[in-house]
């Protein structure tokens, strides 16, 4: 079976909106109140030699920090899986290699920097396995932004709720497709209205040569592989005379 791009990956993320810079007391439903700029400390960031994340030995049972200025580039095994008990923030950058293959547990995730992964292969039951990140605990987190941010939430730390990605200043680089073919949706604006209406919606680009089309490419004549259902749901493969095509069933 061949899944064509039209498979996205949604990634949930908590936004900071930005309506004023002075500390002050926030309304219903609002997690900060104030800009969140670049950080000057990582100005020189894109030249910093980046170390290895084994190297540092981190402390798993403390808040991992990449910090400001820094660069690590994650090269722990294939296959590794690691709990990080107090969260991970990234102030600095943090690199994961292309096609990494790690899970990552952690109640939060704060990047007032820049965190970078990316993957250039077909999806099938032999790599699926690829980078994976497991939102964990009940505890409502907090996040305490850089002192060149401080302003930015009320009592210099804000709310971000329960398994948060947040964010804050920093950039979020995940490229799951070579960065010469186009993505399908362009991002066309961000607003808190309740309704948003685009005046121009967006158009499907056409993809250079050398751009293939196919996102996952699997027969599933082996069974569901390493493809894997959620919690509290069962998978399946029905044989279909519809096109030749099996189908699996989450």
């Amino acid at each position: 079976m061949i899944l064509f791009r039209s498979l996205f990956i949604l990634l949930v993320v908590t936004f900071l909106p930005s309506p004023g810079v002075e500390a002050q007391s926030l309304v219903d439903n609002e997690v900060a109140i104030g800009d969140f700029t670049p950080l000057t400390c990582n100005e020189d960031i894109a030249n910093a030699t980046c170390v290895s994340w084994v190297a540092q030995k981190y402390n798993y049972t403390e808040k991992v920090e990449i910090l400001c200025g820094t660069c690590v580039t994650f090269d722990e095994p294939p296959g590794s899986n690691i709990v990080l008990d107090n969260g991970l923030s990234v102030t600095g950058r943090l690199v994961f290699p292309p096609n990494v293959s790690a899970t990552i547990e952690t109640p939060f995730i704060f990047v007032q920097g820049i965190l970078e992964a990316s993957s250039n292969k077909i999806v099938n039951s032999t790599n699926i396995d690829g980078l994976h990140f497991i939102m964990s605990g009940d505890d409502d987190q907090h996040l305490w932004p850089h002192i060149q941010n401080r302003d930015s939430c009320d009592s210099y730390f804000c709310k971000t709720g329960k398994k948060p990605i947040v964010v804050a200043g920093g950039k979020l680089d995940i490229r799951g497709l070579n960065e010469t073919c186009p993505t399908w949706v362009n991002l066309l604006d961000v607003a808190t209205d309740d309704m948003v209406v685009p005046e121009d919606y967006p158009t499907v680009p056409i993809a250079p040569q050398g751009c293939n089309r196919a996102l996952v490419n699997e027969t599933f004549d082996s069974g569901v592989g390493l493809f894997k259902s959620s919690l509290g749901c069962f998978d399946s493969i029905e044989n279909e005379n519809l096109n030749d095509v099996t189908k699996k069933n989450i």
